[in-house]
């Protein structure tokens, strides 16, 4: 397929959906509302070139009453012009918003769909999926409507006005070795010669933009990533003391932007160039090449003066690709990354999820056989494990930093594409993991305790006695509070809240990642007795490291792990007596 041919298929991928879309009636209409004042405002133009050749008829004649007459004629044209071209720019902009809203939609759901968002993370392929939504989704929406009807627009210009030129401009005969020549309309040729010259030269000239445009969109994000990351991460950075070491990432990320926008500087610096005399050359141009007629007395200088702009705008017609190739260059981008961003998405939506195999059955256990992770490098992290979690038997993982226990639920989540074996889940059942460091949505404190459920509108009652149980009644008056909530709370209350939000989902299973590290052991084992007593169904499954979490489970898993080797399930036994007494389902209300 031509490079051409390739661009259409793209394109036509990315519009077709929408005009058929459940907005299709609207779309159409604003559609054809806006081609219909785009008719009409050109239909105005051809009637202003008339309007302007009377005009200056009249002053050559000295004819008074003709000149105010036809001016009052342009003035009303005038009038009507605007008339008509605002409504067309208020619905234009109107098509491009609700086309926008549509397409992130469609991005936004397909990206999220499936965890592809996640598993996207690991292929390294596509940059910046959050500048391609919001910021290229919009130069696509804004920028195709402009310039299809920017294309219409100069195609009907092109017909009206060839036709003026084509009948003003008259014949002219040429000898050539000795031959006549009568080439009738002339100018219309002229036109048609000298903007297809200008439009191959200026692809030549251009050309390199749609690379470098591409590029400064890739850089632009990376920059301001850093800058998101830098904002986001700020305490740590100063804790550590660290502003100088993120000031040299931060302004390497700038240099390479710096570098390309300068290349693209001169680019553009010459394309203008090229652009500007081009268009100011266009104005003096039919004057000259009519000018013999009018000295001869063939023509009137009203009638040249419609042979000008009757000249302009069939070379501005045909001029449409020179005057937006930048535009076409920053469309031609957008396009490019949205059908790679798109085609991401949709390679690994109908990819054959790789990891281990899940599956539901009727039993209540949660069963491993022959399970093994490894590392996106392809690096063994745990050798095969077969395994059996049972319901109501809280199960604690332990091992050395790296020996691969958070990524062991990374697996059992389905999240963790390198892994292999079998799973087997209980069917029906739910589950919530609380990773160390809680994920806190932008929105209400109530949106927050009861992520990822939604609010229900008679859930108050339960808010406040879960904020209790975990020591966070204080909160209880900021429920309708928005904020940034992880600059907001501490660490160890931002591990409160994920509790709490246990509490208020009710999960079958749930699974603890050092979800507590934050906090003293006091207040550990008194957010494990809350649990216990508060969610007797609920199989708790926690890693950590600390000695005292042995007492709020039944067994304990060990992983060992030896620089150079996979982990490895040695030990796995039930707490013994020696231990401090383990607080079951039944004593968890027992406070000691």
């Amino acid at each position: 397929m031509t490079k051409l041919g390739l661009l259409g298929h793209d394109v036509w991928a990315l519009v077709k959906n929408y005009w058929v879309s459940e907005e299709r009636w609207s779309a159409w209409a604003l559609l054809g509302a806006n081609v219909g004042l785009t008719l009409g405002a050109v239909y105005i133009s051809v009637l202003l070139n008339t309007a302007n050749g009377t005009l200056f008829t009249a002053l050559q004649k000295l004819d008074g009453a003709g000149f105010y007459r036809a001016f009052g004629i342009i003035l009303l044209l005038i009038m009507l012009y605007l008339a008509v071209v605002l409504p067309r720019s208020f619905l234009n902009q109107m098509l491009q918003l609700r086309w926008r809203r549509w397409l992130t939609d469609q991005y936004l759901s397909h990206w999220l769909a499936d965890r592809v968002f996640y598993r996207l993370r690991f292929s390294g392929k596509t940059d910046n999926p959050d500048q391609r939504i919001s910021e290229d989704a919009r130069i696509f929406t804004e920028l195709t409507v402009s310039l299809a009807f920017g294309l219409l627009s100069s195609l009907v210009t092109l017909a009206s006005f060839a036709t003026i030129l084509w009948q003003l401009s008259g014949s002219i005969t040429v000898s050539i070795a000795g031959f006549e020549i009568t080439i009738p309309g002339y100018m219309f040729w002229v036109a048609v010669l000298y903007s297809g010259g200008g439009s191959v030269l200026a692809h030549l000239v251009g050309r390199p933009l749609i690379r470098l445009t591409n590029r400064q969109q890739t850089v632009e994000a990376d920059f301001r990533f850093s800058l998101m990351r830098l904002r986001e991460e700020a305490e740590s950075i100063a804790l550590y003391g660290g502003e100088a070491q993120e000031r040299g990432i931060a302004l390497g990320r700038f240099g390479a932007l710096y570098d390309n926008f300068k290349r693209l500087i001169l680019r553009n610096i010459q394309y203008q160039t090229f652009q500007l005399f081009f268009g100011q050359f266009a104005a003096l141009f039919p004057v000259l090449v009519a000018s013999p007629r009018y000295f001869a007395g063939a023509i009137q200088f009203g009638v040249l003066m419609q042979i000008s702009n009757a000249f302009w705008q069939v070379n501005e017609a045909l001029s449409w690709f020179i005057s937006n190739y930048p535009v076409f260059a920053n469309w031609r981008a957008a396009v490019d990354r949205l059908t790679e961003f798109g085609g991401e998405i949709k390679r690994e939506a109908n990819a054959k999820v790789v990891g281990a195999c899940i599956e539901t059955t009727a039993r209540d256990t949660i069963e491993l056989k022959n399970v093994s992770v490894a590392l996106p490098t392809g690096t063994p992290l745990l050798a095969p494990v077969t395994l059996s979690l049972k319901p109501h038997e809280g199960v604690l993982l332990k091992g050395p930093s790296g020996c691969g226990k958070s990524t062991l639920f990374r697996v059992l989540a389905g999240l963790w594409p390198f892994a292999a074996g079998r799973i087997r889940l209980p069917a029906g059942v739910s589950t919530l993991f609380l990773p160390q460091r809680p994920y806190m949505p932008i929105g209400t404190l109530r949106e927050a305790l009861w992520f990822p459920a939604h609010p229900p509108s008679d859930g108050d009652a339960e808010v406040h006695a879960a904020l209790v149980a975990v020591d966070l009644s204080a909160l209880g008056e900021r429920l309708d509070e928005e904020a940034r909530w992880t600059h907001v709370l501490s660490p160890g209350e931002q591990q409160r809240v994920a509790i709490a939000r246990a509490l208020l989902n009710k999960p079958d299973w749930l699974f603890l990642d050092e979800a507590t590290s934050a906090l003293e052991e006091d207040q550990e084992g008194m957010l494990y007795r809350r649990l216990a007593d508060a969610l007797g169904q609920t199989t708790v499954i926690s890693i950590g490291h600390r000695r005292s979490l042995d007492a709020y489970h039944q067994r304990v898993i060990m992983v060992e792990k030896k620089s150079g080797h996979p982990g490895l399930i040695r030990v796995e036994f039930p707490i013994i007596s020696s231990r401090q007494p383990r607080i079951t389902h039944e004593a968890a209300g027992t406070e000691r």
